[in-house]
């Protein structure tokens, strides 16, 4: 009898260390944790404010154009310069062209700086190919199982990443001044666009 308790009391131990085991298993390919992000957030009356896929916070504005989807999101990724990155979904049958291919950054009292934006087109998964920005961007549309995959969601529309970096500013509000492009042979000046320094608490992934 004392055997049969013990075995008992044996496989409850090593069911219990494989649990443990799977939990952690678990957590480490999700490799998630609670986090405190600083990041900037557009004003929501610039467009439809969405979450960017990393991290997980609302800090894309998209915007519609004559039916091409373009947003921008600013971020830090570190103390000397700042990340400007603008995207652009284009339908098929529609183009793109940029007039100016600067980015202009005020902070509100009066100091403007500026970055020159370079682009990339998504080819395939994990493949990106270079964009000569002084031709115009040709639109597709192609539906699939698995669309091409955004900074923040899914498209089944051309995708193209324009991005570039300026000396960091200090301040809580940056205006930004989002160049100037043609659809379809339309001039395009969109307002600029308010993004406040935001503070948010997250469970995200550490692969990010």
């Amino acid at each position: 009898m004392h055997k049969m308790i013990t075995d008992k009391q044996g496989l409850n131990n090593r069911r219990r260390t494989l649990a443990s085991l799977a939990a952690v298993s678990l957590s480490l390919l999700t490799a998630c944790a609670p986090m405190t992000i600083n990041y900037y957030r557009p004003e929501a009356n610039a467009g439809n404010v969405v979450k960017a896929w990393c991290p997980p916070v609302h800090s894309f504005v998209l915007i519609d154009a004559h039916d091409v989807i373009v947003g921008f999101k600013l971020s830090s990724p570190d103390k000397e310069q700042v990340a400007i990155t603008m995207t652009l979904e284009i339908p098929e049958k529609h183009t793109v062209r940029m007039l100016d291919r600067f980015v202009e950054i005020d902070d509100g009292s009066g100091v403007i700086v500026s970055g020159e934006l370079t682009g990339q087109v998504w080819v395939s998964a994990g493949r990106l190919g270079e964009v000569p920005l002084d031709k115009p961007m040709q639109g597709s549309t192609e539906k699939k199982i698995f669309d091409q995959t955004t900074l923040y969601g899914k498209t089944e529309h051309a995708y193209f990443m324009l991005s570039a970096e300026i000396p960091a500013v200090e301040s809580k509000i940056w205006l930004l001044k989002p160049p100037v492009f043609f659809v379809d042979g339309i001039q395009v000046e969109l307002p600029a666009i308010t993004f406040i320094q935001t503070e948010e608490k997250i469970i995200g992934s550490l692969n990010c």
